[in-house]
């Protein structure tokens, strides 16, 4: 497997750009890639990452890995975009998505967004049980410290 990978500032323009079979696109920090059609075996992005394209037809990816640098949400329009202005949307159906942080964990607990037709235009991740555990028990001593006063 070949791995193209464009980090920090890099910035690719052209025609066309396809990565087929095994082979991998990453995108990663602030890189951007600006291209009328982009097909993908695999494309990992991370939450900075730029990836603009004619239109929403024009790209398609088979396997998509979502890189969070921090817990926010991030909506596939701040990634992906269409010049001609059409929003670019991804099915669960036709597009293997995972998300991981940069160290390469995948999150099993992730949210996705839709749209009105049931595309997944974003994402965030869910907190661990042991995180909310915490908050709550958290809240609890605080209303607990409260009542005694």
């Amino acid at each position: 497997m070949q791995t193209l990978f464009f980090s920090g500032n890099t910035s690719f323009t052209g025609t066309s750009l396809l990565v087929e079979n095994t082979n991998k696109l990453s995108l990663l920090n602030s890189a951007s890639v600006k291209v009328d059609s982009l097909s993908a075996s695999n494309l990992s992005v991370s939450q900075n990452a730029r990836v603009s394209v004619s239109s929403a037809s024009d790209l398609s990816v088979d396997n998509l890995n979502i890189i969070l640098d921090d817990i926010s949400p991030v909506s596939f329009a701040d990634i992906f975009s269409a010049s001609d202005g059409t929003s670019i949307v991804f099915s669960a159906e036709t597009t293997n998505i995972s998300v991981m942080n940069s160290s390469g964990e995948v999150y099993n607990d992730v949210d996705f967004a839709y749209d009105g037709d049931g595309n997944i235009i974003g994402i965030s991740e869910v907190p661990e049980p042991s995180a909310l555990s915490a908050i709550i028990g958290s809240l609890a001593l605080i209303f607990a410290l409260r009542r005694r006063r």
